[in-house]
């Protein structure tokens, strides 16, 4: 028997810090039940998103308090980088839902207020 469908789930809103664009990526994987905030570095130059995200990076400590633990993908080999945070919850699971939704919002709002606060005017 073939179960559903997994369901793969990206809402992307485009977010301005300071003159850096940046992509405030929201992703929900069923399979994996994970639910994901990432900060997607990339305004078209390797060598600026590199020098933002090491920027980013030096106030880790700072950031990581008010946001929590997160993730740090540099991506050396990539033009973009990558800061982001999981969270497991099932968004299939109508129990799971609202909590992943919220969990979402709330995130990514943080995700804005904490990260326009090292845009460059």
């Amino acid at each position: 028997m073939i179960g559903p469908k997994p369901l793969v789930v990206r809402l992307e809103r485009t977010l301005q810090i300071g003159i850096k664009p940046a992509h405030l990526a929201m992703s929900v994987d069923s399979r994996k039940k994970v639910v994901t905030v990432s900060l997607y570095i990339d305004n078209g130059d390797k060598d600026e998103n590199k020098e933002f995200f090491d920027t980013l990076r030096q106030a880790r400590a700072e950031i990581e308090e008010a946001l929590g633990r997160l993730d740090w993908h540099r991506l050396d080999d990539k033009r973009a980088s990558i800061v982001s945070v999981s969270k497991k919850l099932d968004f299939q699971s109508a129990g799971d839902r609202e909590s992943a939704v919220r969990w979402l919002v709330e995130t990514g709002d943080r995700f804005i207020e904490v990260f326009t606060a090292y845009g460059r005017p």
